[in-house]
């Protein structure tokens, strides 16, 4: 996780985080019926879906599952306390966490099948 002030908005912090995901997973879930890919979108797409939370995910191909995800906030001096500066990280990890979670909830028992590790980098 990185919290850094862009030059070009020095009137704000971001907060950002950059997370492989472990190769083993991801392979996986081209094994998955499509009921479970669905299900796997969908509790994906809802956990990324956080107020202040912007995100991104790396996918190769269209279809596929994303082996990056990037999550961003940003925060601007005019509501920046020290108490919302440490909830915005928070929100920020906790957020990171359940995406992780997600994943090896879907996609943990499909790696193990593969002989796969489902180890999150």
């Amino acid at each position: 996780m990185e919290v850094l002030s862009l030059p070009n908005r020095t009137n704000s912090v971001v907060v950002l985080t950059n997370r492989s995901i472990e190769a083993g997973l991801v392979s996986a879930y081209d094994t998955l019926s499509d009921d479970a890919r669905d299900a796997f979108n969908v509790e994906l797409t809802l956990t990324l879906l956080r107020d202040y939370i912007e995100y991104r995910l790396d996918q190769a191909a269209r279809g596929g599952c994303a082996p990056r995800f990037q999550l961003v906030a940003e925060r601007f001096d005019d509501g920046l306390s020290l108490d919302a500066f440490y909830g915005l990280v928070d929100h920020v990890y906790k957020t990171e966490l359940a995406v992780i979670i997600c994943y090896h909830k879907h996609l943990g028992r499909a790696a193990r099948s593969m002989g796969q590790p489902a180890v999150t980098m």
